[in-house]
């Protein structure tokens, strides 16, 4: 994995390797491996082939996604749990699955209306995912939940998934919130990983806001010239 991301190793064979977790639930696992492959797709496969790749993906993880579902079952314990939620995001968060994407919108739509339909770790993955597609209105819902937040989970929920919504007024809102108290300082450095990482291509907004902000976020959070270095790789 190290050599394909010097570029020293072709991105093929460590996928005839990775071919091997069909069907992995094991959500540590599928954690790491939806990491690796979201730096695939994002950072070295050309556009022309993200299609070709999404299939891969799809290929890899429908068979746990099927076997799991997205309701909790009795008798599950938390690996299981942890799992279904982790399949479920690399579907949608690499692959991008229609059918997944529409699957979150849909029981985004349940947890809103009752937060006690969706098991927790699968609504902190339902919740990222919507936001991918979401527009101003459901931004605005998000930040609504997040004031009104009354436990420090769904606080974290509706943060992290900030950072999802790539239409430039809404990323330049989100951008903005990294100065305020509405993201704690002790949260910075990973909400602001978070963002740089959120995108595929060039992230000039994102450059251009640190570059310029970067006195006032070195403020809340010294030291924060790590961050340049953690957020390339």
């Amino acid at each position: 994995w190290f050599d394909v991301r010097k570029g020293a190793a072709p991105i093929a064979r460590y996928l005839a390797s990775v071919v091997r977790l069909r069907g992995e639930r094991d959500p540590a696992v599928l954690e790491e491996l939806a990491t690796r492959l979201e730096f695939i797709a994002g950072e070295i496969l050309p556009a022309a082939d993200r299609s070709a790749f999404a299939r891969f993906v799809d290929e890899l993880a429908l068979p746990a996604e099927h076997a799991l579902g997205w309701t909790p079952r009795d008798g599950d314990d938390d690996t299981t749990r942890l799992g279904r939620a982790a399949v479920i995001d690399l579907l949608g968060r690499v692959a991008r699955s229609p059918e997944i994407l529409a699957g979150a919108a849909h029981a985004l739509q349940r947890y809103l209306a009752d937060p006690a339909s969706l098991d927790g770790a699968v609504a902190d993955v339902v919740v990222g995912l919507a936001g991918q597609r979401g527009d101003h209105r459901l931004y605005d819902a998000y930040l609504g939940r997040l004031r009104a937040a009354r436990s420090p989970a769904e606080r974290a929920r509706f943060l992290e998934a900030l950072p999802r919504f790539r239409q430039p007024s809404l990323l330049h809102k989100t951008l903005s919130l990294a100065l305020t108290d509405a993201v704690p300082a002790e949260v910075l450095p990973r909400f602001a990983v978070e963002i740089a990482a959120g995108g595929r291509g060039p992230r000039a907004t994102e450059w251009s806001f640190l570059k310029t902000h970067f006195e006032a976020l070195d403020h809340r959070v010294p030291r924060i010239g790590w961050l340049v270095g953690a957020a390339q790789q």
